[in-house]
């Protein structure tokens, strides 16, 4: 027989009240302990002898406390920046370690392991193994980059007799990192 701490279950009671004898009993356990019932918080085997008050016959039986508290790592992977061309990104919790099935709880109140975010901002998951309990959270920061171009052309707009040709130019135009253009032209 065995029993098994958990990290949602930290401890086990051990009962030998159920042993049978004929008058009343006593107890001793291996922790020196002589009730019927222990509470074991460490992993371990643990023996009891169960005697029989009336004719001095005993018994001795022993059980193994296991422990299964292997931690959980939650990871969050994806694309964490909304764009002008980019207005949802994919987070994703599948990479997460755990010995067993995890379940999952973002800050949002979904409960897949993967989520479409299309708001800037902290979300956290947190990835519990379903065998042990044992969880972890992760958070991850969604940012936003909207930042507006503003198109800017300047240069002579009149064609004349004189002045056949116009130079036109949008590198004044304002914008955040390099630009690329795209003229009517085809340019």
């Amino acid at each position: 027989m065995h029993a098994e701490l958990t990290c949602t279950n930290t401890t086990v009671t051990l009962d030998a009240s159920g042993s049978t004898f004929q008058a009343a009993a006593s107890y001793l356990w291996n922790t020196g302990a002589t009730t019927a019932t222990i509470d074991v918080i460490a992993p371990g085997d643990y023996m009891v002898t169960v005697t029989d008050s009336d004719n001095g016959c005993s018994d001795a039986e022993t059980v193994t406390v296991l422990q299964d508290i292997t931690e959980v790592v939650a990871s969050i992977t994806g694309n964490a920046e909304l764009t002008c061309t980019n207005t949802t990104v994919t987070l994703d919790a599948s990479g997460s370690t755990s010995q067993a099935a995890a379940s999952y709880l973002w800050s949002t109140g979904a409960t897949t392991a993967t989520i479409d975010v299309t708001i800037p901002g902290n979300y956290m998951v947190t990835v519990t193994d379903s065998d042990n309990g044992c969880s972890d959270a992760e958070t991850v920061t969604v940012l936003q980059d909207i930042t507006e171009v503003v198109a800017s052309i300047t240069g002579n707009a009149e064609l004349t007799c004189t002045n056949t040709t116009v130079t036109l130019d949008a590198s004044g135009s304002t914008f955040q990192a390099a630009a690329s253009y795209l003229w009517s032209t085809g340019a």
